[in-house]
């Protein structure tokens, strides 16, 4: 029989857990629809202003998510609650065409200044959108879903190897209503990673996405024709200069898998290809990450950590209740959250290897880092409103290096319970 330790939050979790439960309470003890020259607040929208001409509307709110994670007896990462996301929000437009949004990070661990994202975004015509400021770079598919809207918790492996944040202009475009999307950003290098460490290095990204037959979907159209238009092919590419970071890759349970020493690079590069169906309510796809670190100073010298860096994973999930997906990149952070009761059920293997001139240029051992891992991830999600999500997932994690984080086992298995709330 396996056994669970459980141990009570940390303070600096308690900390948040008391800071969004105050926001919280006083938007419950406001009056459900307050109004008065303009001004509306309520537990389920947060707090609104809209001009009396239209032209500007304001919304404070954000998104907060608790977990509870029961590792097996052999984890030496403690069971016990968990503040996986407590992100503020403040968001504003200007006639329709001008946004601006900024999204803080009270849980603290996984931004460099507590700070998500802060921009500003011009998006005067249909097609086209440009934004500047502390932007969220995402290079492959899954990466550029926000992890609250995300059918598991947390994102895959590559997610750690090739996401940043950084001060950035990036410019945006969809031809033909989404046949193809696109997206190249430049960021000057003053960032941080997936994990929130500081990562700097000026980069240039680009991102494309085609689907080549999405013109034959329709209410009328057969399952081979839904097939057909829901088949979607892609790819990103990022190359740094002068790049300084460090590579840390965790499980979607937090437990990590792999952690360098801080190193620097004269260059560093990244791609990303992606292909997969959506069809309704279920989607699937796979995804591949591959990259490296060139002139690299390690511990021996100056090497090269060629493009031996990797990361796949395959992805199926189905929403029960009906409602279709649209992985469009141009509109992948604008749709509205699922529910009432709606029910989705998702499955997620992963697998990474790194390369092994890490271990042999001393920027990491096998006590504390394995060159291969893979995960196995199911999740029950329940959208009880647009604002509360339930979700239940299970984690099978195996490494081939017996590393400290798994109590030298190699092997873990953890369960999720995860309350999410946005407003």
């Amino acid at each position: 029989m396996r056994r669970y330790v459980f141990v009570s939050a940390p303070i600096a979790t308690r900390r948040t857990y008391a800071t969004a439960g105050a926001s919280l309470l006083l938007l419950l003890i406001a009056p459900a629809r307050a109004r008065a020259d303009g001004w509306s607040a309520s537990p389920t929208e947060g707090v609104r202003w809209t001009s009396s001409s239209g032209e500007v509307a304001l919304h404070a709110g954000g998104v907060y998510a608790g977990d509870l994670v029961l590792h097996d007896s052999d984890n030496a990462s403690s069971s016990g609650l968990r503040t996986d996301l407590a992100k503020p929000i403040a968001d504003g437009t200007y006639r329709g065409a001008w946004r601006l949004r900024i999204a803080g990070d009270l849980e603290g661990t996984k931004t460099a200044a507590n700070v998500y994202e802060a921009f500003v975004a011009w998006q005067g015509l249909p097609w086209l959108r440009i934004s500047a400021g502390l932007l969220q770079l995402p290079l492959g598919f899954e990466a550029g879903t926000r992890p609250e809207d995300l059918a598991l918790v947390g994102h895959s492996f590559s997610y750690f190897m090739d996401y940043r944040t950084d001060w950035a202009l990036r410019v945006e475009g969809e031809l033909v209503e989404g046949v193809f999307d696109w997206d190249v950003a430049w960021a000057v290098g003053d960032g941080f990673d997936a994990s929130g460490e500081t990562q700097r290095g000026s980069q240039l990204s680009a991102r494309g996405f085609v689907r080549p037959l999405r013109a034959l979907s329709g209410p009328d159209a057969s399952f081979l024709e839904s097939l057909a238009a829901g088949f979607f092919l892609g790819g990103g590419y990022a190359y740094t200069w002068d790049w300084d970071g460090r590579l840390r890759i965790r499980n979607p349970a937090g437990t990590r898998l792999f952690d360098s020493q801080r190193f620097e690079a004269d260059e560093s590069q990244f791609y990303t290809l992606s292909a997969g169906f959506e069809v309704g309510p279920v989607r699937l796809y796979y995804e591949g990450t591959q990259g490296g670190y060139f002139d690299a100073e390690t511990p021996v010298g100056v090497r090269d950590l060629d493009n031996q860096t990797d990361s796949w994973q395959a992805t199926l999930s189905w929403r029960i209740t009906g409602e279709p997906y649209d992985g469009r990149s141009f509109h992948e952070r604008e749709l509205a959250p699922l529910g009432p009761n709606a029910w989705e059920v998702a499955l997620r293997y992963a697998n990474g290897d790194i390369d092994r001139d890490f271990f042999a240029f001393g920027l990491t051992d096998d006590s504390i880092s394995s060159q291969e891992f893979r995960s196995t991830s199911l999740a029950l999600n329940w959208y009880a409103t647009p604002n509360l999500r339930i979700s239940a997932e299970f984690v099978r994690t195996q490494a081939d290096d017996d590393i400290a984080s798994l109590g030298f086992q190699g092997d873990d298995q953890a369960g999720i319970l995860r309350a999410q709330y946005r407003f």
